[in-house]
């Protein structure tokens, strides 16, 4: 129609002309019904659609020069895009190609077969997608800010970790050293203790440097005023850590972050494990019957101002540390246990004590005389189930206050009828002592191996 002149012959063969103002060589076979030539008004609709579509796709000439003259064939060497199927439209990938651009802009597909190449077939669109060196760029970019960080975040984290941790073990090891140094100059434990990991100074020393609140105690207004609190809740730990804590019957809230103060308020039977003063220092330490194993250690000495200690039926063993006797205790129970050694003359430097108990351990020798200077005794001494020789120490008659005197089931002898004479105690075996105003009530002695007329405990075989 002017715009668009097909010629052909007789038998359909194209002998060129222009097609919606592109050229189409004279040895083209046109495969196509009549229908598909638009009318004018058709192209001028289809035209406008086609330049509003991006993608619009369209008929091209079988080679690159788009303004070739219509009498001017392009080579076939200018062929840019060809299917080499030989089955014509059974090539799928080429039907699918057609329908795509079809689609797109086209009212129907037009499939081009060139000559001298061969049968060869070709669909061309205007936009044309080409790989080329700057597509693997983009390809390798995008994969790069994918991979980095997923790759380089997690070492950030992992350094940031790692800066963490070494910052945390500084200031650790800042504490730990601190708070060794305190302990030393003062004198709390040997400094070849903390040489020993396995040590419960050292133990306790770990503890109070990572969770023991020892850094808030450093961190305070003056480390001087801190320094007995540091100690005080060191030798706790190493109590704890001494006698096997971990197997204790009860914890006690022993090496939580409360204070001290406050572990086993009422929890022993109606007693608290720990009492302090006003001042917030450690007065009694009450772990009676509670499967403590080990060995009560040294440190304990410098708590100032504890005045009572109960260890009663555990299973403490090794011998009691002499510095013990250097405490201003009142009351000092360390009966039924395994305990060794011997009853130190040291025990007459406890001149406050009103209860003394060591009984049923493993003590060995003899009574030492200097226990007559405790004259505060108002409660008991109790010796009895260890293996005790010798005789009953003339200085005994010092005990005008005690109540209960113990020395049955060792291997003592001699004679305690010095006693009946200065104690007159109100009760003895087979009579009752008429003269109640003597605070003594009982005295027992193994009566078949000692002389006692008074004792209340043991008779002599036979009687």
């Amino acid at each position: 129609d002017g715009a668009n002149s097909i010629v052909t012959d007789d038998n359909g063969n194209g002998g060129g002309g222009n097609y919606n103002g592109h050229y189409l060589p004279a040895n083209i076979d046109i495969i196509a019904e009549a229908t598909l030539v638009p009318s004018q008004h058709e192209m001028e609709e289809e035209d406008l659609n086609i330049a509003s579509t991006e993608a619009a796709c369209e008929l091209v000439p079988i080679g690159t020069n788009n303004n070739a003259p219509p009498d001017e064939a392009p080579p076939s060497e200018m062929v840019t895009s060809t299917l080499n199927n030989h089955d014509g439209l059974a090539d799928p990938s080429r039907q699918q190609h057609n329908a795509n651009c079809a689609d797109n802009t086209l009212p129907a597909a037009v499939i081009a077969t060139a000559e001298p190449m061969g049968k060869m077939s070709a669909v061309i669109c205007n936009r044309h997608f080409r790989l080329g060196w700057w597509h693997f760029i983009i390809v390798i970019a995008i994969v790069l800010l994918i991979l980095l960080p997923s790759t380089l975040i997690p070492q950030r984290r992992n350094r940031q970790q790692d800066d963490t941790t070494n910052w945390m073990d500084d200031h650790t090891n800042y504490l730990q050293a601190t708070i060794e140094q305190i302990l030393i100059q003062n004198s709390i434990s040997n400094a070849a203790t903390f040489n020993d990991t396995s040590s419960p100074q050292y133990q306790a020393l770990d503890w109070m440097a990572n969770s023991g609140d020892g850094a808030d105690a450093i961190q305070s207004e003056s480390i001087q005023g801190a320094t007995p609190y540091i100690i005080q809740r060191y030798i706790l730990a190493v109590l704890y850590y001494s006698t096997t804590g971990v197997g204790w019957r009860k914890q006690y809230d022993f090496l939580t972050n409360t204070n001290e103060c406050e572990w086993g308020v009422g929890a022993n039977n109606g007693f608290n494990v720990i009492d302090c003063n006003n001042d917030g220092f450690v007065t009694l330490i009450n772990l009676w019957q509670n499967q403590l194993v080990g060995v009560i250690p040294t440190e304990l000495v410098h708590l100032r101002n504890c005045t009572a200690l109960d260890f009663l039926t555990n299973r403490l063993s090794g011998e009691v540390p002499v510095e013990i006797t250097q405490m201003k205790l009142d009351y000092l129970n360390l009966g039924y246990n395994q305990l060794s050694g011997t009853v130190m003359p040291e025990y007459g430097n406890l001149v406050n004590v009103s209860y003394l108990m060591m009984d049923f351990n493993k003590l060995v020798g003899t009574i030492p005389p200097e226990l007559g200077k405790l004259t505060q005794l108002s409660g008991w001494l109790s010796l009895e189930g260890n293996s005790l020789t010798g005789t009953i120490p003339q200085s005994f008659v010092g005990f005008t206050n005690a109540t209960w005197i113990y020395l049955n089931q060792n291997d003592l002898t001699g004679s305690a009828e010095f006693l009946c004479d200065a104690l007159k105690p109100v009760e003895g075996y087979g009579y009752t002592n008429m003269n109640l105003t003597s605070p003594l009530l009982e005295l027992q002695v193994d009566r078949e191996k000692v002389n006692c007329t008074c004792c209340k405990c043991c008779p002599v075989k036979g009687n």
